[in-house]
C-alpha cells in the first residue's frame, strides 16, 4: 500500500508543463512517466519503512521473463512489486492523460493479457480481472478517467 502511494513521487522531476499535457505526450516525455519510478526509488532509497517499501518499488519496473532493468525475473520479484507492476500498468492504459487514447477496462485487460507470463505474472492480471468481473471493481471504478 505505501509502495503503491508513492511509487509517482519521482514525477516531482518532471516539468509542470508536461506533468499538465492532456495527452501527446512526445517518446521522451513518455519515458519521464515511464522512469519516474526510478526517481522515486532515489529520493525514498535512505528512508527506513516497515517493509520493502523501496525494494518493491524498484521492482515493480521488472519484468517476469526477466528482461527488465534488474534482470530479476519470477519469483526473484517481490510479489508486491508484481502487483504494483499490473496496477500501474492498468492505470496507464486506462488514463487518459498519457500519450495515447485510454482504452475502457476490457481493452486494457487484454492488453495486459497478451504480456502474462513475458513481462507480467499472470497471478495479479488474474486477481484484476477478478476484481473487475465479480467483484464490482467495475462499478466502483466507473468514474475512473472521465475528464468532466
Amino acid at each position: 500500500d505505501i509502495a503503491g502511494s508513492l511509487i509517482n513521487l519521482g514525477r516531482v522531476f518532471i516539468a509542470n508543463d508536461v506533468l499538465a499535457k492532456k495527452g501527446g505526450l512526445t517518446a521522451q516525455e513518455q519515458a519521464l512517466f515511464d522512469n519516474s519510478y526510478k526517481d522515486s526509488v532515489e529520493l525514498l532509497r535512505d528512508v527506513e519503512f516497515e517493509g520493502p517499501v523501496v525494494d518493491t518499488i524498484d521492482q515493480s519496473g521488472e519484468h517476469w521473463d526477466g528482461t527488465g532493468p534488474l534482470g530479476m525475473k519470477e519469483e526473484e520479484i517481490l510479489h508486491p512489486a508484481r502487483i504494483l507492476a499490473v496496477a500501474s500498468a492498468f492505470i496507464s492504459l486506462v488514463n487518459p492523460r498519457t500519450g495515447e487514447p485510454p482504452l475502457n477496462f476490457d481493452g486494457a485487460i487484454a492488453q495486459l493479457m497478451l504480456q502474462n507470463g513475458t513481462r507480467y505474472d499472470r497471478k495479479p492480471v488474474s486477481a484484476l480481472v477478478n476484481y473487475l468481473d465479480n467483484r464490482g471493481g467495475a462499478e466502483r471504478w466507473a468514474d475512473f478517467g472521465k475528464t468532466d
